[in-house]
């Protein structure tokens, strides 16, 4: 009698049970899904793309804005730092190496080479950040 409570859930009439394909249970339903979805998510971005060759120098790109109603312009009150793209190139540079290099220290001043080349058109400044990331002190140890 015990085991017929236990079991009571898998012999339920099919008039209680979801409406579904015939001979497909939800969970199938949920994997398919899921699949497909992640099928979906890797082939929109080429893998070559996403990889970071961390042994040459990385580059990240970051914009400030001055022009009036840009959301810069709000947030300073009209004074946009200068030197503001500047600091998201090289916050955007670090993030990268993080991410993507991990036996790579992100320290922008260990990297070697390190290059911040900026130009302002139309009230837009924009950065681009360049430098080779350096091995962790003891990267050698994690394998």
């Amino acid at each position: 009698m015990f085991a017929a409570l236990l079991n009571r859930h898998r012999t339920r009439p099919e008039r209680n049970r979801p409406a579904t394909l015939k001979g497909e249970t939800p969970m199938l339903r949920y994997l398919a899904t899921a699949a497909a979805i992640y099928a979906l998510a890797t082939s929109a971005v080429p893998s070559s793309a996403n990889e970071v060759d961390c042994a040459a120098p990385v580059s990240a790109t970051a914009v400030s804005t001055h022009v009036e109603g840009s959301a810069d312009f709000e947030r300073y009150a009209g004074k946009v730092p200068e030197g503001l793209a500047k600091r998201r190139a090289i916050d955007a540079w670090q993030l990268k190496v993080a991410t993507n290099c991990a036996g790579y220290s992100n320290k922008w001043w260990r990297a070697k080479a390190a290059n911040v080349d900026c130009e302002g058109t139309m009230g837009h400044t924009h950065c681009t950040a360049t430098a080779a990331p350096v091995r962790k002190m003891l990267s050698f140890l994690q394998r």
